[in-house]
């Protein structure tokens, strides 16, 4: 957890409640002072070192609060994914350019590098029709796929403006564990 403030980090505990600290899934803080230390030679900023252990499987929430020397709270909040070592996870899609003009590339993160692989990207429109399916056979994959689609669909005909939603399938084909996100697309040409 890297922090930064103009007037510094405040770990003093001198006031109730103005601790660095973390709080899991809303109920379980933890009190970060003791973790923090500040960069060599500048008070402005540091880091902190947290280990979260035994987290349950599933999608997790991180709320963060520090204070600065001057008692001003920051706070900050994320979620996190914690899988089992043997799951295949989607860690994030996106399309780019969105919307699509001419073409758009979709990129998918995952935990999957080195496996034979087998992608699915599912367009549906509006009315909840799959209009057009993109696969793609990866023999090593990466952290990282993309595939590049052209706006046609199955038939080769130029869909039409509006918002779309692709579903992305990503499938090992050593032991066939899928994992699937979804996200909005939008054509404007």
């Amino acid at each position: 957890l890297k922090l930064f403030d103009e007037s510094g980090i405040n770990i003093s505990e001198n006031g109730i409640g103005q601790n660095l600290s973390a709080t899991l899934n809303d109920s379980i803080t933890y009190n970060l002072n003791g973790f923090y230390n500040a960069k060599k030679d500048n008070f402005r900023k540091g880091e902190a070192l947290f280990p979260l252990r035994n987290l349950s499987l599933g999608i997790n929430t991180l709320e963060i609060r520090a204070w600065d020397n001057f008692n001003n709270l920051a706070k900050s909040s994320f979620d996190f994914e914690v899988t089992d070592e043997n799951s295949m996870v989607i860690t994030k899609i996106n399309s780019y350019p969105n919307p699509l003009v001419e073409h758009t590339t979709f990129n998918i993160s995952h935990n999957s590098a080195g496996e034979p692989l087998e992608l699915t990207i599912d367009i549906i429109n509006a009315q909840g029709e799959n209009v057009v399916s993109l696969h793609s056979e990866i023999e090593r994959g990466s952290n990282t796929e993309s595939i590049t689609w052209n706006g046609l669909d199955s038939s080769g005909v130029k869909l039409g403006k509006g918002i779309y939603v692709y579903n992305v399938i990503l499938m090992s084909k050593n032991n066939g564990k899928t994992h699937t996100k979804r996200d909005k697309l939008i054509i404007s040409y």
